[in-house]
């Protein structure tokens, strides 16, 4: 991996193309209370209600989410599983001044794969970059 970065990224003009997520209005104002989300049915066939529970630290720029997973046959809970992730959010602006700061040009960020502009109620970022020094 090593030799195709030196090849690739930090080739002088080397473009490099990622997705990140981006820190919409919506995800970050969830209330740090567990909510329902959705009902599916697993590989075994059992129900599995899921919940989510969220925590924005603003200051470390980092959203902590546990996601709940119900298992229930014949309508009797039994399984519990809990998994979490914390997801830590870079603003554009931010983004960008890290790029610059690490010899790249911010060529273009937008909303998906598909090059569909850049919205405040989007998800994620795809963020294209071209090396200069």
């Amino acid at each position: 991996m090593t030799n195709y970065r030196e090849k690739t990224v930090n080739s002088f003009n080397g473009i490099f193309i990622f997705d990140t997520r981006f820190p919409s209005k919506e995800e970050l104002i969830q209330p740090s209370t567990e909510e329902y989300w959705t009902t599916i049915t697993d590989e075994q066939g059992r129900r599995c209600d899921l919940y989510t529970e969220m925590n924005y630290d603003s200051i470390q720029q980092i959203q902590y989410y546990i996601t709940t997973r119900r298992f229930y046959e014949d309508n009797a809970l039994v399984e519990e599983l809990k998994t979490t992730i914390d997801l830590r959010y870079t603003y554009p602006q931010e983004l960008e001044r890290l790029l610059v700061a690490n010899g790249f040009e911010l060529l273009h960020i937008y909303n998906d794969w598909d090059g569909n502009e850049l919205q405040e109620d989007c998800y994620s970022m795809v963020v294209v970059c071209q090396k200069k020094r």
